[in-house]
């Protein structure tokens, strides 16, 4: 508020309204002590209208400087977007909506072969061939029609006639009261990235030909979501599992030991890769077998993945593990066959071929039968039970003697056929004798004891498992049976041969008292004393005939 003179208490009062543009934006007062005359109100009228015209002006001022200034900013705007849009690498044109040139960049014209200036007013469709505007052009248009907007590759063609892929944006450019006024195009050529996108999708394609030709199993699995992205068909074969069931889906977990699983990520993560690690895996069917696993981290359709191999050495366990057991029974061969080579003692000496080959060869029982002199029954002389069993000390094994003409016994088939019979399944084997002395016997095996021609007996052995023994146990087996059988004859031999030198001892001292003696009388006492002594003899005598010689 403006105020010109010191207050006091006036009686008339006079107000003059300033206005700009029309609108009261204020007053002026005037108090007197009288009524303003008609000079006087039209000087107060005539200066205030002169106030509101110039207040009036000042805002116009004001706002025209602020147009300006607005004005040259948005200029300035212009210049540099005309400036980006000319310096742009991107090819940039505007058309008018019937598809005439109004504009095109540096970068469009040259990416076309032209100068700029002869491109104005020609047609947009001056940049395809035929068929490019039909299959790739007109579904473009039709998009822009209906979206206003639309991107996407292009075919174009040069001034000299040669084709290249772009691509391309264009837009609907819309006035201010929404009606389309023009249509603006921007357009990149694609071309050396075309060929790199050709030259990648060759090699992997190179890449997928040489995956699927490896016949070793592999998988490829995503790191990011444990995805397969490549199975071949001996991996699936391999584990187990139909092909169209692993590829894109989460990895199997194939580990028979989750600890297993636990080391092979410690070892991926910590080196990038993991070399043969002999690992025990799983099939789909829950039958597990040794592989070799090696992986490695790398890059698999752009994303971060790991490459493994499974090596299936099921059959090179086995064959070491045979290889193994062979060594082993070999020893225990070498061990039964060295104590029974020791053994001079017959009944020891096969106690102990039935005890040694019942440990060395983790059976459940073994034991020995002897042909009788009559050659018609078959003999138990020796068991060898396992351990804890009760029966430990007993040596007639449930059937002491087994007639030849038994039907239902290995052992007699054996003595018959003169060679080695298994029953791998013994509970359900009709031919089969059962032994309640070993009612846990499932396999059973048996082998001629033989020595030269002759047939001496039947060496027994039997285990808890069934399929338990194959060919090469016949083998070891018949090894082992022909040297118990060359040990027990030759036990035999030397018995006899004692047998012979004690008798031809006895002999040669009872002669040598008989010689000694002087009268007949005495040499009769003598001979049947000794005699009878020699064979143990309750009671011996000698009877003469009378009127022998030498008796009188």
């Amino acid at each position: 508020q403006v105020q010109a003179l010191e207050d006091d208490p006036f009686e008339e009062k006079e107000s003059y309204e300033i206005k700009i543009s029309n609108e009261a934006i204020g007053q002026i007062n005037i108090a007197r002590h009288e009524t303003l005359s008609a000079e006087d109100a039209e000087l107060a009228a005539s200066i205030t209208e002169q106030l509101s015209a110039h207040l009036e002006n000042l805002r116009l001022s004001k706002e025209t400087e602020r147009a300006l200034a607005e004005t040259e900013s948005a200029l300035e705007q212009v210049q540099r977007l005309g400036s980006a849009v000319e310096q742009s690498v991107d090819g940039m044109a505007i058309a008018d909506m019937q598809g005439n040139i109004e504009f095109t960049n540096r970068a469009w014209a040259e990416m076309h072969g032209y100068e700029g200036n002869e491109l104005i007013g020609k047609p947009m469709t001056l940049f395809h061939t035929k068929e490019q505007l039909e299959k790739e052009v007109a579904p473009f248009n039709d998009a822009v029609a209906k979206k206003g907007v639309s991107q996407g590759e292009v075919g174009h063609k040069r001034k000299d006639g040669s084709t290249f892929p772009t691509w391309m944006t264009v837009t609907v450019m819309m006035s201010d009261v929404g009606a389309p006024i023009a249509l603006v195009a921007s357009a990149q050529d694609i071309t050396e990235r075309k060929k790199a996108e050709q030259l990648i999708q060759e090699s992997q394609e190179r890449a997928q030909t040489i995956l699927e030709s490896i016949t070793l199993p592999m998988v490829i699995t995503r790191l990011s979501d444990n995805i397969y992205t490549f199975v071949n068909q001996p991996a699936a074969d391999t584990v187990g599992t139909p092909l169209d069931q692993m590829i894109n889906r989460p990895a199997l977990d194939f580990y028979a030991d989750p600890k297993e699983r636990e080391k092979f990520v410690e070892d991926l993560k910590a080196n990038g890769f993991v070399n043969n690690m002999q690992v025990l895996l799983k099939r789909s069917n829950g039958s597990t077998f040794w592989s070799l696993l090696s992986a490695r981290i790398f890059s698999y359709e752009g994303e971060p993945s790991i490459l493994a191999t499974i090596t299936d050495i099921s059959d090179r366990i086995a064959a070491q593990e045979a290889t193994a057991k062979r060594a082993a029974e070999l020893a225990t061969v070498a061990e039964v066959s060295t104590a029974a080579a020791r053994a001079l003692n017959i009944d020891e000496l096969l106690q102990e071929v039935v005890d040694l080959t019942r440990k060395g060869f983790d059976l459940y029982h073994a034991h020995i039968y002897l042909l009788d002199e009559a050659k018609e029954n078959l003999q138990i002389q020796a068991c060898g039970w396992e351990e804890g069993s009760p029966h430990i000390g007993s040596t007639h094994g449930g059937n002491p003697i087994i007639p030849l003409v038994t039907e239902k016994s290995i052992v007699v088939q054996a003595t018959r056929n003169r060679q080695a019979v298994i029953v791998n399944d013994t509970l359900n084997d009709p031919n089969w004798l059962p032994n309640e002395m070993m009612p846990d016997t499932r396999s059973e095996m048996a082998i001629p004891l033989i020595v030269g021609d002759e047939l001496i007996g039947v060496f027994d052995i039997q285990s808890n498992e069934i399929d338990h023994f194959t060919d090469e146990d016949v083998s070891i087996q018949t090894t082992l049976a022909s040297q118990v059988a060359v040990a027990l004859q030759n036990a035999r031999s030397f018995e006899e041969a004692k047998e012979q030198a004690e008798q031809e001892s006895t002999i040669n001292i009872i002669s040598q008292r008989i010689q000694g003696t002087t009268s007949v009388e005495d040499a009769l006492q003598v001979a049947v004393r000794e005699l009878g002594r020699a064979l143990g003899a309750k009671q011996a005598s000698i009877q003469l005939n009378v009127g022998s010689k030498g008796t009188s």
